[in-house]
């Protein structure tokens, strides 16, 4: 080969596999395979776990009849607003726009801030805002900004959901919208939760089936016992994180 034609061809070469790199990295930054862009799991909104944080809890174990009598309306009431969050949550899933259900959920949570189990209903808000309005492909600073104050919820109420933390630690990783360190540190608390729920659950890796008379039981302690591995499983990747 003419040594005049082979110094532009090798240039030539050389530029093509450097833009063939770029256009690789390119791809693996636009379009990383994060947990939060994975599809739901029906399991995860079906069983929502409920840690009570110390001091707050309104129940114990000694209570006795007369006591638990009293505070069976409060209870109730709590339930009721639980109830009329999620379904409230769930009729606007199929909404293009995430900000009108944030600005209510947020007005609804600020209503019952002093109820006696704000802890549990703050749990359900948040663990579904993110499992169904905010956890997905798509990333703005807007949204990061509606995770972030959904995540610090869960974890001031010491919510034990590895698997809803993972994807929120992850979304709030992109673009470092949280720091590492504040991502490690955050990793760090709901792995203690989960590890504190796990524990008396009393969990352990099993296809055991319990059966019951009532319809609604075996299908709610399957997505339980589905939901518990799941749980186990993300600790992996909580710890992961924690070691940012």
């Amino acid at each position: 080969m003419d040594p005049k034609h082979f110094i532009p061809l090798l240039t030539l070469t050389l530029l093509i596999l450097y833009l063939v790199g770029c256009e690789k990295r390119v791809e693996t930054l636009v379009q990383p395979r994060y947990a939060f862009m994975q599809p739901v799991d029906t399991f995860d909104i079906s069983f929502i776990p409920l840690l009570a944080p110390s001091g707050k809890n309104i129940f114990y174990s000694s209570m006795t009849d007369s006591e638990m009598q009293v505070l069976q309306p409060i209870f109730d009431d709590g339930a009721h607003i639980m109830e009329e969050i999620e379904g409230y949550i769930d009729s606007t899933a199929s909404l293009e726009d995430w900000t009108v259900t944030d600005q209510k959920i947020r007005t609804v949570l600020n209503d019952f801030l002093n109820h006696p189990t704000a802890y549990f209903i703050d749990q359900i808000a948040a663990s579904k805002m993110l499992w169904r309005r905010l956890l997905d492909s798509s990333v703005t600073a807007q949204k990061q900004e509606a995770v972030a104050f959904y995540t610090n919820l869960l974890l001031e109420n010491h919510h034990p959901d590895a698997v809803v933390f993972v994807r929120a630690l992850e979304y709030l990783g992109v673009n470092t919208f949280w720091s590492d360190t504040l991502r490690s540190h955050a990793a760090e608390q709901a792995l203690s939760f989960v590890t504190e729920y796990l524990q008396k659950e009393n969990f352990k890796t099993c296809n055991c089936t319990v059966e019951s008379d009532d319809p609604m039981f075996n299908p709610l302690m399957n997505a339980k016992d589905v939901k518990l591995e799941r749980m186990n499983n993300a600790k992996h990747a909580l710890d992961s994180l924690k070691n940012l």
